[in-house]
Parts: C-alpha cells; sequence; structure tokens
C-alpha cells in the first residue's frame, strides 16, 4: 500500500520592489497570491491529498476551505522570518520514512494527474526526487521519497534546477525532471498565466471557481496584458 505523501505549500514572499509588487500593488497582488495559492489547494484536494500543511494564516484560505470537512486535512505553520528555520517546521511533520511533496504557493500548473504521477515515482524502491521547474529552470516544487535539509535549496529563487541539482550531497539519489509548472514573479510571467488560462486545453488547471476570480485581475491590469 502506498504511504502518504505529506504536502506542503511554502507561502512565497513578495518584495516591495518587485515587478509584480510595481504592477499590480500590495493590495491587488495580495488578492492575486491568495488566487494562486487557493486554486493549488484545490487540485491538492482533487487529488485525494491526505495531508496539506501551510505556512500561512489561516485568514488565507478561501472560504470554501474553512468547512468542517477539511479540519483534519489541514496543519498551519507559522511562517518563519527566513527559510533558515523552515527544515525544522518541516521535520517535525515528517517521519524518516514519509514521503514528501513541496511546492511554492505562486506556481501554477498543478493537476490531479500531476500528483498522482508523482506518487508513481515515489513508489520506486530507490531514493527518488522530483524536480518541478519552469521552461526558464525556475525551480516551482520538489517531490522526495525522504527528507533532507539541502532539499530546501529550492526556496532561494537564485537557484535553476542544475544549480540545485549540483549542490546536492546525495549521488545515489535519482532525479527525475518535470516542465508542468512556473512560478508567477514578473509581469512576463503574469501575460503568461492569462496565456494559459486562454485555452480550452488548459481547463484542468482551474475550476470555473478560481477561473472566474483570476479573470476579474486580468480585466483590473488588462493594460499588463498587452
Amino acid at each position: 500500500m502506498m504511504k502518504t505523501v505529506k504536502s506542503f505549500i511554502w507561502s512565497t514572499e513578495r518584495k516591495e520592489d518587485s515587478e509584480l509588487f510595481a504592477a499590480l500593488g500590495a493590495e491587488a497582488l495580495a488578492k492575486f497570491d491568495r488566487i494562486l495559492m487557493n486554486n493549488t489547494i484545490e487540485l491538492l484536494l482533487e487529488a485525494n491529498a491526505e495531508h496539506i500543511c501551510l505556512f500561512v494564516d489561516e485568514m488565507m484560505l478561501d472560504e470554501m476551505f474553512h468547512a468542517e470537512t477539511y479540519k483534519d486535512i489541514f496543519t498551519f505553520l507559522h511562517s518563519p522570518e527566513t527559510p533558515d528555520g523552515l527544515p525544522r517546521l518541516i521535520e517535525k511533520q515528517l517521519k524518516t520514512e514519509e514521503k514528501f511533496f513541496i511546492t511554492k504557493s505562486n506556481s501554477f500548473g498543478f493537476f490531479p494527474a500531476l500528483f498522482a504521477g508523482l506518487k508513481n515515482y515515489l513508489e520506486i524502491e530507490e531514493d527518488v526526487c522530483v524536480l518541478y521547474a519552469s521552461k526558464s529552470e525556475r525551480l516551482c516544487a520538489l517531490g522526495a521519497t525522504r527528507f533532507e535539509d539541502s532539499l530546501l535549496q529550492f526556496l532561494d529563487d537564485r537557484h535553476t534546477k542544475q544549480d540545485f541539482v549540483y549542490s546536492m550531497d546525495s549521488p545515489d539519489r535519482y532525479y527525475i525532471f518535470q516542465n508542468n509548472l512556473f512560478v508567477v514573479d514578473t509581469v512576463a510571467d503574469f501575460r503568461e498565466l492569462y496565456r494559459r488560462l486562454s485555452h480550452r486545453e488548459n481547463i484542468h488547471l482551474c475550476s470555473k471557481y478560481f477561473y472566474d476570480q483570476f479573470t476579474e485581475i486580468f480585466i483590473e491590469f488588462k493594460e499588463l496584458l498587452k
């Protein structure tokens, strides 16, 4: 029987000097980030994720997830001021034999079949790490058969997937690369999100509920889409 894959969503802090902060403003960007994160949560629930650990305040959750149904699925962890404290928080949530998945809250492109595929990879009787990166090689998410502190280097946006692999200290680990996801950090990423959601073949990446919320943002900032 497949052991639980514990899922973590790391809330990416937006800096005031970032491109997207300047383009959207603090209030609209906070709303946009909530939509991104809650869309991922909904898709994880569709994929039957058993346990989701969130490094966010509970108020960040969409009201649909406040139902009693979800109380045993979510664990809320206080986000440390810097990523340095993150390994200890995650380690407390994991047993040595547990498999896990962690994604940045500003990533997009997740869908239930992707999670099913990850579970299949982690079922292999080997030490496996699945890395999800954008076409520009920015890291978005990862899944692994065991936890170690060095895996969380991927939270540093300066690392590409190759930087990450070269810095790892597990020569016997198998790395599997996927390019399904991307992080929404720049105006160009914002346009890419709009482009993807404009195509019917990507309907599985977003429910109508969150599609409508994304659309409101796109209409408000339609000048950025040109």
